[in-house]
């Protein structure tokens, strides 16, 4: 999903609150587009040269403005350019806020449920979305299966998508009537800034083990990656006026570590911990399913779902965390 809807910008407008630029404003000028992708630019997009894994964006300049780039963002300065140059200090940043501001910060105008976590976030997502369309409110799903709404479901290469993808899918979302989205947030995503500018109500971590330590090095810093949801964005949802909340699975040892950490206030569940808000007591797991008596600080209901294990327990009690922390009704 991505509106093919016209809208134009002047890049002045677009740079004024841009925290990562560095020196003059250059020559204004209209902007039709944001992409990281030089293969995507039309007639009035806006370049932004981000460094990848296997290739630097500065040496797509060159296409991207013969295929009608009307700006170019990067980190180096370009000789010889024949349409105005942005510099900034962080060309993933750049594009995360260009993107949110070229499209009028459509975060703000759903509620947004960010599940992080190794495992579960799909599932979880799924039961938040269900959630929220027994509680009668459109809702959708964004992550590794690609874009669900109601039962359309549309194909995405990654579990989050760059800034310049996610956004103007945030905005159909919005301009369609959905008024929840439930959203994978990968620490790759988090890492790399695809999310910033992007405000959310709830965050959920789901749990935490060993994996992508070929990008973040050791388990620490892949932690670190996740908690950012917790410590960093909780800020950012307030500039948006929301007051963002967390569902943080309190049986794993480093989300305890996150929830002491957090910037917000924690709602958090658990099959063990004492300290969990929500929680599953006379759990029976059966081949076609699993029944459990679902206890919050909302109250408690006796659940039956198709889904089986000790671990869909846990992924539903994150959607269940997540929705106490929205205000949903559980029933």
């Amino acid at each position: 999903m991505q509106t093919e809807q016209p809208r134009a910008k002047h890049l002045h407008a677009l740079l004024k609150g841009l925290s990562v630029r560095t020196g003059s404003l250059p020559e204004d000028t209209v902007v039709t587009g944001i992409t990281h992708d030089a293969r995507q630019v039309r007639p009035g997009y806006v370049f932004v040269a981000i460094r990848g894994f296997r290739t630097d964006g500065a040496n797509f300049v060159t296409e991207a403005v013969a295929r009608g780039a009307s700006a170019i963002v990067a980190e180096r300065a370009m000789e010889g350019l024949p349409v105005p140059l942005v510099a900034v200090r962080d060309a993933r940043r750049a594009l995360a806020e260009l993107s949110a501001a070229f499209w009028d910060y459509p975060s703000r105008r759903l509620a947004l449920v960010g599940v992080t976590g190794t495992n579960g976030k799909t599932t979880t997502c799924i039961l938040c979305k269900s959630i929220a369309e027994a509680a009668g409110l459109k809702a959708a799903v964004l992550g590794t299966l690609g874009h669900l709404v109601g039962e359309q479901v549309s194909a995405r290469d990654r579990t989050t998508e760059e800034a310049s993808d996610l956004q103007p899918t945030l905005a159909d979302l919005a301009e369609a009537g959905v008024r929840l989205a439930a959203m994978e947030v990968s620490s790759h995503g988090l890492a790399l800034d695809r999310v910033w500018k992007t405000y959310f109500d709830v965050g959920v971590l789901t749990n935490i083990t060993q994996d992508h330590l070929d990008f973040h090095g050791n388990l620490a810093d892949y932690a670190e990656a996740k908690a950012r949801l917790f410590t960093v964005y909780p800020a950012l949802a307030r500039e948006a006026g929301k007051v963002m909340r967390a569902a943080i699975n309190l049986d794993d040892a480093l989300g305890r570590d996150i929830a002491r950490k957090a910037e917000c206030e924690v709602v958090g569940f658990g099959m063990e911990a004492a300290q969990a808000a929500v929680t599953a007591r006379e759990v029976v797991c059966e081949a076609r399913g699993t029944r459990l008596r679902l206890v919050t600080p909302a109250g408690e209901a006796d659940v039956v779902m198709s889904l089986v294990g000790r671990f869909n327990v846990e992924n539903a009690l994150a959607a269940a965390a997540a929705s106490v922390a929205l205000g949903l009704p559980l029933e």
